[in-house]
Protein backbone atom coordinates (compact mmCIF):
# COMPACT_ATOMS: atom_id res chain seq x y z
CA UNK A 1 0.00 0.00 0.00
CA UNK A 2 0.99 3.67 -0.35
CA UNK A 3 2.36 5.50 2.60
CA UNK A 4 -0.13 7.19 4.95
CA UNK A 5 -0.66 10.92 4.28
CA UNK A 6 1.51 11.90 7.24
CA UNK A 7 4.45 10.09 5.60
CA UNK A 8 3.55 11.13 2.02
CA UNK A 9 6.84 13.02 1.59
CA UNK A 10 8.60 9.64 1.42
CA UNK A 11 6.64 8.57 -1.64
CA UNK A 12 9.15 10.43 -3.81
CA UNK A 13 12.79 11.39 -3.71
CA UNK A 14 14.67 13.83 -5.95
CA UNK A 15 18.21 15.21 -5.57
CA UNK A 16 17.29 18.76 -6.52
CA UNK A 17 20.77 20.27 -6.84
CA UNK A 18 22.02 17.79 -9.45
CA UNK A 19 18.65 17.87 -11.21
CA UNK A 20 18.88 21.65 -11.51
CA UNK A 21 22.37 21.48 -13.01
CA UNK A 22 21.13 19.00 -15.62
CA UNK A 23 18.06 21.13 -16.26
CA UNK A 24 20.00 24.32 -16.86
CA UNK A 25 22.50 22.72 -19.25
CA UNK A 26 19.93 20.83 -21.32
CA UNK A 27 19.23 21.73 -24.96
CA UNK A 28 17.36 22.74 -27.12
CA UNK A 29 15.35 24.04 -24.16
CA UNK A 30 15.69 23.53 -20.41
CA UNK A 31 14.45 20.14 -19.27
CA UNK A 32 15.45 17.29 -17.01
CA UNK A 33 14.81 13.54 -16.87
CA UNK A 34 14.39 12.29 -13.30
CA UNK A 35 14.90 8.57 -12.62
CA UNK A 36 13.40 6.43 -9.85
CA UNK A 37 11.41 9.37 -8.53
CA UNK A 38 8.58 7.56 -6.76
CA UNK A 39 8.25 4.68 -4.37
CA UNK A 40 8.47 1.72 -6.75
CA UNK A 41 5.75 -0.40 -5.16
CA UNK A 42 3.38 2.55 -4.84
CA UNK A 43 3.85 3.47 -8.50
CA UNK A 44 3.22 -0.09 -9.65
CA UNK A 45 -0.02 -0.13 -7.69
CA UNK A 46 -1.02 3.15 -9.32
CA UNK A 47 -0.24 1.68 -12.74
CA UNK A 48 -2.31 -1.44 -11.99
CA UNK A 49 -5.17 0.73 -10.82
CA UNK A 50 -5.01 2.84 -14.00
CA UNK A 51 -5.06 -0.19 -16.28
CA UNK A 52 -7.84 -1.99 -14.46
CA UNK A 53 -9.99 0.92 -13.31
CA UNK A 54 -9.85 3.74 -15.86
CA UNK A 55 -11.68 3.93 -19.18
CA UNK A 56 -9.77 5.45 -22.08
CA UNK A 57 -11.49 6.85 -25.18
CA UNK A 58 -9.90 6.97 -28.62
CA UNK A 59 -9.17 10.49 -29.86
CA UNK A 60 -7.66 11.54 -33.18
CA UNK A 61 -7.09 15.00 -34.66
CA UNK A 62 -4.49 16.59 -36.89
CA UNK A 63 -2.14 16.72 -33.89
CA UNK A 64 -2.54 13.38 -32.18
CA UNK A 65 -3.79 9.83 -32.05
CA UNK A 66 -4.27 8.68 -28.48
CA UNK A 67 -6.49 6.89 -25.96
CA UNK A 68 -7.34 9.43 -23.30
CA UNK A 69 -8.98 8.99 -19.93
CA UNK A 70 -11.91 11.44 -19.98
CA UNK A 71 -11.96 11.79 -16.21
CA UNK A 72 -9.77 14.55 -14.81
CA UNK A 73 -7.38 12.86 -12.40
CA UNK A 74 -8.04 15.72 -10.05
CA UNK A 75 -11.50 14.22 -9.49
CA UNK A 76 -10.67 10.55 -9.02
CA UNK A 77 -11.16 8.85 -5.66
CA UNK A 78 -9.11 5.68 -6.22
CA UNK A 79 -6.46 5.24 -3.52
CA UNK A 80 -3.22 4.66 -5.43
CA UNK A 81 -3.69 7.04 -8.35
CA UNK A 82 -5.11 9.54 -5.90
CA UNK A 83 -2.01 9.25 -3.74
CA UNK A 84 0.23 9.76 -6.80
CA UNK A 85 -1.75 12.84 -7.79
CA UNK A 86 -1.63 14.21 -4.25
CA UNK A 87 2.13 13.70 -4.14
CA UNK A 88 2.63 15.45 -7.49
CA UNK A 89 0.69 18.52 -6.36
CA UNK A 90 1.79 18.60 -2.73
CA UNK A 91 3.47 21.77 -1.48
CA UNK A 92 6.73 19.85 -1.01
CA UNK A 93 6.77 18.52 -4.57
CA UNK A 94 5.88 21.90 -6.05
CA UNK A 95 8.71 23.44 -4.05
CA UNK A 96 11.09 20.86 -5.54
CA UNK A 97 9.81 21.68 -9.05
CA UNK A 98 10.50 25.37 -8.43
CA UNK A 99 13.93 24.58 -7.06
CA UNK A 100 14.86 22.50 -10.11
CA UNK A 101 13.32 24.70 -12.81
CA UNK A 102 13.59 28.17 -11.30
CA UNK A 103 9.87 28.62 -11.87
CA UNK A 104 7.92 31.43 -10.19
CA UNK A 105 5.32 30.73 -7.52
CA UNK A 106 3.15 27.76 -8.54
CA UNK A 107 -0.54 27.52 -7.77
CA UNK A 108 -1.99 24.45 -6.07
CA UNK A 109 -4.30 23.86 -9.06
CA UNK A 110 -4.41 20.19 -10.12
CA UNK A 111 -4.19 19.70 -13.90
CA UNK A 112 -3.28 16.18 -15.00
CA UNK A 113 -4.56 13.26 -17.07
CA UNK A 114 -3.74 9.70 -18.03
CA UNK A 115 -2.94 8.92 -21.66
CA UNK A 116 -2.36 5.67 -23.52
CA UNK A 117 -0.53 5.53 -26.84
CA UNK A 118 -0.90 2.22 -28.61
CA UNK A 119 0.63 1.14 -31.92
CA UNK A 120 0.48 4.10 -34.30
CA UNK A 121 -0.28 6.57 -31.50
CA UNK A 122 1.51 9.93 -31.56
CA UNK A 123 1.41 13.58 -30.56
CA UNK A 124 2.96 16.05 -33.00
CA UNK A 125 5.14 19.07 -32.34
CA UNK A 126 3.71 21.76 -30.03
CA UNK A 127 4.92 23.97 -27.18
CA UNK A 128 2.24 23.43 -24.45
CA UNK A 129 1.86 27.20 -24.01
CA UNK A 130 -1.72 27.95 -23.01
CA UNK A 131 -2.91 30.27 -20.28
CA UNK A 132 -1.07 30.03 -16.97
CA UNK A 133 0.81 26.79 -17.66
CA UNK A 134 4.32 27.19 -16.30
CA UNK A 135 5.95 23.76 -15.99
CA UNK A 136 5.02 20.56 -17.85
CA UNK A 137 5.69 17.04 -16.68
CA UNK A 138 5.29 13.43 -17.80
CA UNK A 139 5.45 10.42 -15.47
CA UNK A 140 6.02 7.17 -17.37
CA UNK A 141 4.19 3.98 -16.38
CA UNK A 142 5.46 1.83 -19.25
CA UNK A 143 6.50 -1.81 -18.88
CA UNK A 144 9.97 -2.50 -17.50
CA UNK A 145 11.23 -3.88 -20.81
CA UNK A 146 10.28 -0.80 -22.85
CA UNK A 147 13.11 0.18 -25.19
CA UNK A 148 13.72 2.67 -28.04
CA UNK A 149 12.52 0.10 -30.59
CA UNK A 150 9.02 0.45 -29.09
CA UNK A 151 8.99 4.13 -30.09
CA UNK A 152 6.99 6.61 -28.04
CA UNK A 153 10.01 8.73 -27.19
CA UNK A 154 9.76 12.26 -25.86
CA UNK A 155 11.07 14.31 -28.79
CA UNK A 156 12.69 17.72 -28.42
CA UNK A 157 12.62 20.24 -31.27
CA UNK A 158 14.43 23.36 -32.32
CA UNK A 159 13.54 25.45 -35.37
CA UNK A 160 15.03 22.86 -37.74
CA UNK A 161 13.32 19.75 -36.40
CA UNK A 162 13.79 16.97 -33.85
CA UNK A 163 17.22 17.23 -32.22
CA UNK A 164 16.81 14.91 -29.24
CA UNK A 165 14.74 12.05 -27.92
CA UNK A 166 14.17 10.58 -24.46
CA UNK A 167 13.06 6.94 -24.30
CA UNK A 168 10.28 6.26 -21.76
CA UNK A 169 11.24 4.20 -18.72
CA UNK A 170 9.11 3.10 -15.80
CA UNK A 171 9.32 5.48 -12.83
CA UNK A 172 11.02 8.23 -14.81
CA UNK A 173 9.75 11.77 -15.11
CA UNK A 174 10.39 14.57 -17.60
CA UNK A 175 10.14 18.16 -16.34
CA UNK A 176 10.41 21.28 -18.50
CA UNK A 177 9.38 24.91 -18.38
CA UNK A 178 6.63 25.98 -20.79
CA UNK A 179 8.23 28.56 -23.09
CA UNK A 180 6.02 30.01 -25.83
CA UNK A 181 7.68 29.51 -29.19
CA UNK A 182 10.55 27.51 -27.67
CA UNK A 183 9.50 24.42 -25.66
CA UNK A 184 8.57 22.44 -28.79
CA UNK A 185 8.20 18.73 -28.15
CA UNK A 186 6.29 15.69 -29.42
CA UNK A 187 5.49 12.07 -28.67
CA UNK A 188 7.18 9.85 -31.23
CA UNK A 189 4.94 7.29 -32.89
CA UNK A 190 4.56 4.10 -30.84
CA UNK A 191 5.64 1.09 -32.88
CA UNK A 192 4.66 -1.62 -30.40
CA UNK A 193 3.45 -1.95 -26.83
CA UNK A 194 1.31 0.34 -24.68
CA UNK A 195 2.78 3.67 -23.60
CA UNK A 196 0.94 4.65 -20.42
CA UNK A 197 1.75 7.95 -18.76
CA UNK A 198 0.45 10.56 -16.38
CA UNK A 199 1.04 14.06 -17.68
CA UNK A 200 0.06 17.53 -16.63
CA UNK A 201 1.08 21.04 -15.76
CA UNK A 202 1.97 23.23 -12.85
CA UNK A 203 0.31 26.62 -13.25
CA UNK A 204 1.86 29.94 -12.37
CA UNK A 205 0.03 32.25 -10.02
CA UNK A 206 0.65 34.97 -12.65
CA UNK A 207 0.15 33.86 -16.30
CA UNK A 208 3.39 34.01 -18.33
CA UNK A 209 3.76 36.34 -21.29
CA UNK A 210 4.36 35.25 -24.87
CA UNK A 211 2.54 34.04 -27.94
CA UNK A 212 1.70 30.32 -27.93
CA UNK A 213 1.71 27.90 -30.82
CA UNK A 214 -2.07 27.75 -30.57
CA UNK A 215 -2.30 31.50 -31.06
CA UNK A 216 0.08 31.21 -33.99
CA UNK A 217 -1.99 28.45 -35.59
CA UNK A 218 -5.20 30.43 -35.07
CA UNK A 219 -3.88 33.86 -36.07
CA UNK A 220 -4.54 33.53 -39.78
CA UNK A 221 -1.90 33.86 -42.48
CA UNK A 222 -1.79 34.45 -46.21
CA UNK A 223 0.71 32.90 -48.61
CA UNK A 224 1.74 34.67 -51.83
CA UNK A 225 0.19 33.81 -55.18
CA UNK A 226 1.84 33.87 -58.60
CA UNK A 227 -0.32 36.22 -60.72
CA UNK A 228 1.24 34.88 -63.92
CA UNK A 229 0.92 31.20 -62.99
CA UNK A 230 -1.30 30.35 -65.97
CA UNK A 231 0.93 31.74 -68.69
CA UNK A 232 1.64 29.28 -71.51
CA UNK A 233 0.13 26.57 -73.65
CA UNK A 234 3.11 24.34 -74.29
CA UNK A 235 1.45 21.12 -73.11
CA UNK A 236 -1.86 20.09 -74.72
CA UNK A 237 -4.16 18.48 -72.17
CA UNK A 238 -4.39 15.34 -74.30
CA UNK A 239 -0.71 14.69 -73.57
CA UNK A 240 -1.34 14.02 -69.90
CA UNK A 241 -5.03 14.16 -68.86
CA UNK A 242 -7.00 10.92 -69.34
CA UNK A 243 -9.18 11.30 -72.48
CA UNK A 244 -12.53 10.67 -70.73
CA UNK A 245 -12.03 13.84 -68.68
CA UNK A 246 -11.69 15.91 -71.85
CA UNK A 247 -15.10 14.93 -73.23
CA UNK A 248 -17.76 17.64 -73.09
CA UNK A 249 -20.46 15.32 -71.77
CA UNK A 250 -18.25 14.10 -68.92
CA UNK A 251 -17.16 17.64 -68.06
CA UNK A 252 -20.76 18.81 -67.94
CA UNK A 253 -21.72 16.02 -65.53
CA UNK A 254 -18.72 16.66 -63.30
CA UNK A 255 -19.35 20.40 -63.31
CA UNK A 256 -22.93 19.89 -62.14
CA UNK A 257 -21.80 17.60 -59.34
CA UNK A 258 -19.11 20.06 -58.25
CA UNK A 259 -21.63 22.90 -58.22
CA UNK A 260 -23.80 20.88 -55.83
CA UNK A 261 -21.08 19.59 -53.49
CA UNK A 262 -18.15 22.06 -53.83
CA UNK A 263 -15.83 19.05 -53.88
CA UNK A 264 -15.05 16.17 -56.22
CA UNK A 265 -12.43 13.47 -56.69
CA UNK A 266 -11.42 12.38 -60.18
CA UNK A 267 -9.92 8.89 -60.16
CA UNK A 268 -7.45 7.82 -62.87
CA UNK A 269 -7.02 11.47 -63.81
CA UNK A 270 -3.79 11.04 -65.80
CA UNK A 271 -3.23 8.93 -68.88
CA UNK A 272 -2.46 5.27 -67.97
CA UNK A 273 1.07 5.36 -69.38
CA UNK A 274 1.94 8.47 -67.38
CA UNK A 275 0.29 7.11 -64.22
CA UNK A 276 2.39 3.94 -64.54
CA UNK A 277 5.58 6.00 -64.83
CA UNK A 278 4.64 7.98 -61.75
CA UNK A 279 3.91 4.82 -59.73
CA UNK A 280 7.31 3.48 -60.72
CA UNK A 281 8.85 6.78 -59.66
CA UNK A 282 7.11 6.52 -56.27
CA UNK A 283 8.65 3.08 -55.78
CA UNK A 284 12.09 4.09 -57.00
CA UNK A 285 12.71 7.26 -55.06
CA UNK A 286 14.61 6.88 -51.81
CA UNK A 287 14.33 9.16 -48.77
CA UNK A 288 17.89 10.37 -49.42
CA UNK A 289 17.02 11.79 -52.84
CA UNK A 290 17.29 15.52 -53.48
CA UNK A 291 14.15 16.82 -51.77
CA UNK A 292 14.14 19.94 -49.60
CA UNK A 293 12.54 19.91 -46.11
CA UNK A 294 9.55 22.17 -45.42
CA UNK A 295 8.63 23.52 -41.99
CA UNK A 296 8.39 24.78 -39.30
CA UNK A 297 7.59 21.46 -37.60
CA UNK A 298 4.76 22.86 -35.45
CA UNK A 299 2.92 23.61 -38.72
CA UNK A 300 4.20 21.12 -41.27
CA UNK A 301 6.84 18.55 -42.04
CA UNK A 302 7.40 17.10 -45.50
CA UNK A 303 9.89 17.47 -48.34
CA UNK A 304 9.49 19.30 -51.65
CA UNK A 305 10.97 18.94 -55.13
CA UNK A 306 11.74 21.47 -57.87
CA UNK A 307 12.83 18.99 -60.53
CA UNK A 308 12.06 15.47 -61.73
CA UNK A 309 8.94 13.80 -63.09
CA UNK A 310 6.55 15.11 -60.44
CA UNK A 311 7.79 18.63 -61.08
CA UNK A 312 7.30 18.14 -64.80
CA UNK A 313 3.66 17.23 -64.20
CA UNK A 314 3.24 20.29 -62.00
CA UNK A 315 4.48 22.50 -64.82
CA UNK A 316 1.72 21.20 -67.07
CA UNK A 317 -0.83 22.82 -64.75
CA UNK A 318 0.56 26.26 -65.64
CA UNK A 319 -0.99 26.28 -69.10
CA UNK A 320 -3.89 28.41 -70.26
CA UNK A 321 -5.59 25.27 -71.57
CA UNK A 322 -5.54 23.74 -68.07
CA UNK A 323 -6.88 27.00 -66.64
CA UNK A 324 -9.82 26.88 -69.06
CA UNK A 325 -10.44 23.18 -68.34
CA UNK A 326 -10.45 23.97 -64.64
CA UNK A 327 -12.90 26.81 -65.14
CA UNK A 328 -15.26 24.59 -67.13
CA UNK A 329 -15.12 21.92 -64.43
CA UNK A 330 -15.41 24.12 -61.34
CA UNK A 331 -17.53 26.99 -62.60
CA UNK A 332 -15.09 29.53 -61.13
CA UNK A 333 -12.24 31.42 -62.76
CA UNK A 334 -8.76 30.75 -61.34
CA UNK A 335 -6.61 33.86 -61.84
CA UNK A 336 -3.43 33.14 -59.90
CA UNK A 337 -2.00 30.15 -58.06
CA UNK A 338 0.76 28.67 -55.97
CA UNK A 339 2.05 25.13 -56.43
CA UNK A 340 4.14 22.65 -54.45
CA UNK A 341 5.38 19.14 -55.18
CA UNK A 342 5.30 17.36 -51.82
CA UNK A 343 6.42 14.05 -50.40
CA UNK A 344 5.06 12.78 -47.08
CA UNK A 345 7.36 10.08 -45.70
CA UNK A 346 6.21 7.23 -43.42
CA UNK A 347 6.98 7.80 -39.76
CA UNK A 348 7.75 11.45 -40.33
CA UNK A 349 5.50 13.82 -42.23
CA UNK A 350 2.22 15.75 -41.85
CA UNK A 351 0.59 19.17 -42.00
CA UNK A 352 -1.28 20.85 -39.15
CA UNK A 353 -4.63 22.60 -39.54
CA UNK A 354 -3.61 26.27 -39.61
CA UNK A 355 -6.00 29.18 -39.94
CA UNK A 356 -5.68 31.59 -42.87
CA UNK A 357 -7.09 35.03 -43.55
CA UNK A 358 -7.50 34.30 -47.25
CA UNK A 359 -10.79 34.52 -49.14
CA UNK A 360 -12.27 31.42 -50.77
CA UNK A 361 -9.75 29.31 -52.68
CA UNK A 362 -9.93 26.46 -55.16
CA UNK A 363 -7.71 23.61 -53.94
CA UNK A 364 -6.39 20.93 -56.29
CA UNK A 365 -4.43 17.92 -55.08
CA UNK A 366 -2.99 15.31 -57.42
CA UNK A 367 -2.11 12.25 -55.31
CA UNK A 368 0.32 9.44 -56.21
CA UNK A 369 1.33 6.24 -54.39
CA UNK A 370 3.64 3.31 -54.93
CA UNK A 371 0.81 0.91 -54.06
CA UNK A 372 -2.96 1.03 -53.52
CA UNK A 373 -2.83 -1.04 -50.33
CA UNK A 374 -5.99 -1.47 -48.26
CA UNK A 375 -4.07 0.23 -45.46
CA UNK A 376 -4.59 3.58 -47.18
CA UNK A 377 -8.35 2.95 -47.31
CA UNK A 378 -8.50 2.02 -43.62
CA UNK A 379 -7.16 5.36 -42.45
CA UNK A 380 -5.08 3.54 -39.84
CA UNK A 381 -1.78 4.71 -41.34
CA UNK A 382 -2.84 8.31 -41.97
CA UNK A 383 -2.01 10.05 -45.23
CA UNK A 384 -5.59 11.22 -45.77
CA UNK A 385 -6.47 14.89 -46.25
CA UNK A 386 -9.22 16.40 -44.12
CA UNK A 387 -11.15 19.66 -44.31
CA UNK A 388 -12.85 20.90 -41.17
CA UNK A 389 -14.80 23.89 -39.99
CA UNK A 390 -12.78 26.30 -37.90
CA UNK A 391 -14.07 26.94 -34.39
CA UNK A 392 -11.83 29.11 -32.25
CA UNK A 393 -13.74 28.19 -29.09
CA UNK A 394 -13.07 24.48 -29.63
CA UNK A 395 -9.55 24.77 -31.02
CA UNK A 396 -7.91 24.98 -27.60
CA UNK A 397 -9.62 21.76 -26.53
CA UNK A 398 -8.56 19.99 -29.72
CA UNK A 399 -5.03 21.31 -29.37
CA UNK A 400 -4.33 20.02 -25.91
CA UNK A 401 -7.05 17.93 -24.29
CA UNK A 402 -8.03 15.55 -27.04
CA UNK A 403 -11.59 16.75 -27.43
CA UNK A 404 -12.99 17.25 -30.90
CA UNK A 405 -12.88 13.83 -32.54
CA UNK A 406 -16.28 12.76 -33.68
CA UNK A 407 -17.89 16.16 -33.06
CA UNK A 408 -19.04 16.56 -36.64
CA UNK A 409 -16.56 19.33 -37.50
CA UNK A 410 -15.03 17.32 -40.36
CA UNK A 411 -16.45 18.56 -43.66
CA UNK A 412 -14.54 16.23 -45.96
CA UNK A 413 -11.89 13.54 -45.66
CA UNK A 414 -10.12 12.16 -48.73
CA UNK A 415 -8.05 8.98 -48.51
CA UNK A 416 -4.74 8.72 -50.33
CA UNK A 417 -5.28 7.15 -53.78
CA UNK A 418 -2.88 6.77 -56.68
CA UNK A 419 -3.54 8.90 -59.74
CA UNK A 420 -6.44 10.87 -58.28
CA UNK A 421 -7.22 14.58 -58.41
CA UNK A 422 -9.29 16.19 -55.66
CA UNK A 423 -10.89 19.60 -56.18
CA UNK A 424 -12.34 21.53 -53.24
CA UNK A 425 -13.84 25.01 -53.17
CA UNK A 426 -12.58 26.03 -49.75
CA UNK A 427 -14.55 28.66 -47.86
CA UNK A 428 -12.79 31.33 -45.76
CA UNK A 429 -11.83 29.96 -42.36
CA UNK A 430 -12.03 26.31 -43.38
CA UNK A 431 -9.02 24.37 -42.08
CA UNK A 432 -7.25 21.51 -43.84
CA UNK A 433 -4.49 19.06 -43.01
CA UNK A 434 -2.74 15.93 -44.26
CA UNK A 435 -2.73 13.40 -41.43
CA UNK A 436 0.62 12.18 -40.10
CA UNK A 437 1.78 9.14 -42.05
CA UNK A 438 2.56 6.15 -39.86
CA UNK A 439 5.76 4.20 -40.12
CA UNK A 440 3.51 1.24 -41.04
CA UNK A 441 2.32 2.97 -44.24
CA UNK A 442 3.08 1.03 -47.46
CA UNK A 443 4.95 3.96 -49.03
CA UNK A 444 5.34 7.70 -49.10
CA UNK A 445 2.44 9.87 -50.21
CA UNK A 446 3.41 12.06 -53.17
CA UNK A 447 1.22 14.92 -54.25
CA UNK A 448 1.06 18.09 -56.31
CA UNK A 449 -0.77 20.78 -54.37
CA UNK A 450 -2.24 23.67 -56.34
CA UNK A 451 -4.09 26.51 -54.58
CA UNK A 452 -5.91 28.93 -56.88
CA UNK A 453 -6.97 32.51 -56.32
CA UNK A 454 -10.39 33.22 -57.78
CA UNK A 455 -11.76 36.09 -59.83
CA UNK A 456 -13.37 38.58 -57.39
CA UNK A 457 -16.78 38.12 -59.00
CA UNK A 458 -16.60 34.36 -58.28
CA UNK A 459 -16.04 34.72 -54.54
CA UNK A 460 -18.99 33.55 -52.40
CA UNK A 461 -21.28 36.28 -51.11
CA UNK A 462 -21.17 36.11 -47.26
CA UNK A 463 -24.71 37.50 -46.99
CA UNK A 464 -26.10 34.89 -49.36
CA UNK A 465 -24.25 32.13 -47.49
CA UNK A 466 -25.60 33.35 -44.14
CA UNK A 467 -29.13 33.46 -45.56
CA UNK A 468 -28.72 29.93 -46.87
CA UNK A 469 -27.53 28.72 -43.46
CA UNK A 470 -30.51 30.35 -41.78
CA UNK A 471 -32.87 28.76 -44.29
CA UNK A 472 -31.27 25.37 -43.69
CA UNK A 473 -31.60 25.79 -39.92
CA UNK A 474 -35.24 26.81 -40.31
CA UNK A 475 -35.96 23.77 -42.45
CA UNK A 476 -34.28 21.48 -39.92
CA UNK A 477 -36.28 22.96 -37.04
CA UNK A 478 -39.61 22.52 -38.80
CA UNK A 479 -38.98 18.94 -39.91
Amino acid sequence: MLEEPKRQEKMWRVEAASARRAYESARPFSHVVLRDVFNDRALRLAKKEAIEGLRADFKETDLFKVYQVPTDLGQIKTPHLGALRDALYSAEFRAMVRDVTGAPELADRVDCSANVYKEGGHLLCHDDAIGSRCVSYVVYLVDDDWNPENGGGFELFDATGCVGRVAPAFNSMVLFAVQPGASFHAVQEVYSGMRLSISGWYHAVEPPQGKSTLEDLSAGTSEPMDPSYFRSDDHPLSEWIAPEYLEDTMLSQLSQRFAEESAIRLDRILRPDLAARLREECSRLEPTDDWEPAGPPHKRRYVTASSGLFWDIAQKTRTISFQKWLQNLSGVRPEAARCAVRRFRPGSDYTIACATNEPARLDLTFCFLATDSDLWDSGDVGGFETYLAADDDDREDVYESGEGEGDGSDLLSVRATHNALTLVLRDPGTLRFVKYISKAAPSSRFDIELVCQLHPDDLPDPLEEQQQLENDDSSSSSS
